[in-house]
C-alpha cells in the first residue's frame, strides 16, 4: 500500500482507534466518540446522509465526516477487511493527522 492516508488509517486501526463499518461509525458519532469519520469515495448518498444526520443530532459534536478519495475496497484493504464504506477514528491525534493529509493533498501519493 503506497498511500499515506490509507497507511495511517491502517496504523490507527491496528492501534485500536478505528471503528469499522456504517453502523459502528454512526454509533461512534452518536456517542460522540468519533473525532473523524472517513467515508469512502463511493459511499452511497443515502449512507453519506445518514452519517451527516447522525453528526447533526449530537448536541456538541467533536467529530466530522469527510469523504476520502479512496474507494470502499481500498479502505477495506488498508484495514484488512472487505470493502468498508465508513470508518470512525476515535483518537484525536490520528484524526488530525488524517485530516491534514487530505486537506493538503499529500495523502494520496506514494510514500
Amino acid at each position: 500500500m503506497n498511500n499515506r492516508f490509507l497507511s495511517l488509517l491502517g496504523l490507527a486501526y491496528k492501534a485500536g482507534r478505528v471503528k469499522v463499518g456504517m453502523e459502528a461509525a454512526r454509533s461512534a458519532l452518536g456517542q460522540n466518540e468519533a473525532w473523524l469519520v472517513v467515508a469512502a469515495a463511493d459511499i452511497t448518498e443515502k449512507n453519506n446522509l445518514k452519517l451527516h444526520n447522525m453528526l447533526r443530532s449530537v448536541e456538541e459534536p467533536r467529530g466530522a465526516v469527510i469523504r476520502c478519495p479512496n474507494t470502499a475496497a481500498e479502505v477495506g484493504a488498508a484495514l484488512g477487511k472487505p470493502p468498508v464504506m465508513a470508518a470512525a477514528v476515535t483518537d484525536r491525534g490520528f484524526s488530525e493527522a488524517l485530516r491534514k493529509l487530505l486537506e493538503t493533498g499529500t495523502g494520496g501519493g506514494d510514500i
